[in-house]
């Protein structure tokens, strides 16, 4: 009797599953039609992935595993699509801060150069020094709520495969 693991849909490997057990996963939606599945070698890495239909009859699989939803029109919320988004919220987010950024820095230098010398130049200065400071704290506070959001969701994910594992016992 072989061992099989297969990875999920975030890529985590899950198993050890006997055929049987493989086709009730089939069966309930766990294990879609392109989910790869292989067996562990004595390196303790995967080996020979196949999709899942070259393992499984086609007509074990859940018929509504067969649509793999994707992102946004995922309703049953299988997977998660808002850890899929958090490299583009991180982007954005440098994007308008460095936009804001600059706004302030112009008119730090539009001050310095209007007032030559007086209150506006030490008023220009102020502006471009808080302005980078709040830039620095800015995205400093982003990047950790996003880095909050992804651990949240990686703590689930990681809770799932426990629980699977003691259903697999």
């Amino acid at each position: 009797m072989t061992d099989y693991f297969y990875l999920d849909t975030n890529g985590t490997r899950r198993g050890p599953c006997d055929e049987d057990r493989l086709q009730e996963l089939a069966a309930n939606g766990t294990i879609r039609p392109d989910t790869l599945i292989g067996e562990m070698d004595a390196g303790l890495t995967l080996t020979g992935l196949k999709k899942a239909t070259e393992l499984i009859p086609d007509s074990t699989f859940n018929s509504d595993a067969r649509r793999t939803p994707l992102g946004f029109f995922d309703f049953g919320f299988t997977r998660f699509f808002t850890a899929s988004l958090i490299p583009f919220f991180w982007i954005v987010s440098v994007v308008v801060a460095f936009s804001i950024w600059g706004s302030f820095v112009l008119i730090g230098l539009f001050a310095i150069i209007t007032g030559a010398v007086g209150d506006d130049t030490i008023l220009g200065t102020f502006y471009i020094l808080l302005s980078t400071v709040a830039l620095l704290i800015h995205l400093l506070l982003i990047r950790i709520a996003l880095e909050f959001l992804l651990i949240v969701f990686r703590i689930e994910t990681h809770l799932r495969a426990i629980r699977e594992k003691d259903e697999n016992k």
